[in-house]
């Protein structure tokens, strides 16, 4: 049986790795250890699936934080995705009435992507 290359070290660069959003391949490649290995370590190792979770949490938050930011300083995209993701039962519904109102909702979601190319740019 091969030895493993487990250490505490591969600890900080994981949680890092998770937190840019590199996916389980990016990650265990980035390590230099094969995809068994990496979920071995995983299953047996709870500091390194800790890291990786916290990692992942983070990244997200980060994203929540900016999107928050964006809707704050009037980015149209960034509040109407806020509101029907955090407050579904007043925004969904008015979602889908304008995508009934108006047809297909890729012709909806196309709209959204070009205003929102159009402010960033």
């Amino acid at each position: 049986m091969a030895k493993s290359k487990y250490s505490e070290d591969l600890l900080p660069l994981v949680e890092g790795y998770a937190r840019r959003g590199l996916k389980d391949k990016e990650i265990f490649e980035s390590l230099g250890i094969s995809k068994n290995a990496f979920y071995t370590y995983i299953r047996d190792h709870d500091d390194f699936k800790d890291c990786l979770k916290k990692g992942r949490r983070d990244s997200v938050i980060e994203m929540e934080n900016a999107l928050f930011e964006k809707g704050i300083g009037g980015h149209f995209g960034a509040q109407v995705f806020y509101l029907v993701n955090r407050a579904p039962d007043r925004w969904q519904s008015i979602q889908r009435e304008q995508a009934r109102d108006t047809g297909d909702i890729r012709e909806q979601l196309a709209k959204v992507a070009e205003a929102i190319a159009q402010s960033d740019g």
